[in-house]
């Protein structure tokens, strides 16, 4: 697969952000700091990730059986996940189809390039060098743009799929996710259901409501090999 990588140095990259709030205005936001998230309906509560990947957003399977016994969800067309770094920073996975996007802090093995930007995106195991005077462009073998991604003068990673109604700020230790409107009531994660009711935001992959978060947190943990923390215990029992 080609990848390519466009540098668009006449656009502002901090005007294009504004731009995109105004455009997404309507949208719905769900944020995950140090130690609580608050859904896209507007519920806050306190979450531990550890170092185990979790589904913050991703679209409900259209074959959704709730009987199924798997531990971890299935993934169509667009997934959010994050998980916990050491020093309390997060680090946050985008997967738009087959196209994987990896947000990282700066300082894990981050490019000297990235200057004092808050984190740098990774694109087919290729960091993208990024920077608040311009805008990277990643298209698809055929030059379709897929995704867009820069710092604000903050420091701050912004990274865009608009194909995809998705537009996220990252600083390091936590991420800021908006979803265009179409996805109302057809996501599920720690993010909540996005239904416009937040007493369902607690909805497992297996479409129950619980009520303790502990157990609403470990339900979307992937526990790979690669997970550790009490998500993992907790779904062994």
């Amino acid at each position: 697969m080609r990848s390519v990588f466009v540098q668009h140095p006449s656009v502002a990259a901090h005007e294009d952000y504004l731009n995109e709030i105004t455009r997404l205005q309507y949208s719905a936001s769900c944020s995950i700091d140090g130690k609580h998230i608050n859904t896209f309906d507007n519920k806050t509560y306190p979450a531990r990730l550890g170092k185990c990947w979790h589904a913050a957003m991703v679209t409900r399977p259209q074959d959704d059986d709730s009987s199924s016994s798997s531990s971890s969800p299935e993934y169509d067309d667009i997934a959010v996940l994050a998980r916990e770094l050491d020093g309390k920073k997060k680090e946050i996975k985008v997967v738009l189809g087959d196209k994987i996007f990896e947000i990282k802090p700066t300082g894990s093995s981050a490019s000297e390039e990235s200057g004092s930007a808050q984190g740098y995106v990774v694109y087919n195991q290729t960091p993208l060098h990024l920077s608040h005077r311009d805008v990277t462009e990643i298209e698809d073998e055929e030059g379709t743009p897929i995704a867009y991604a820069y710092t604000l003068p903050s420091g701050d990673v912004v990274f865009e799929a608009p194909q995809h109604g998705v537009f996220l700020m990252y600083n390091g230790y936590g991420a800021n996710i908006m979803a265009n409107s179409t996805y109302r009531g057809d996501i599920l994660g720690l993010c909540g259901t996005y239904d416009g009711e937040y007493s369902t935001d607690f909805t497992t992959p297996r479409n129950c409501i619980v009520q303790n978060a502990t157990d609403f947190v470990a339900s979307y943990a992937i526990t790979d090999q690669t997970c550790q923390g009490e998500a993992k215990e907790m779904q062994r029992r």
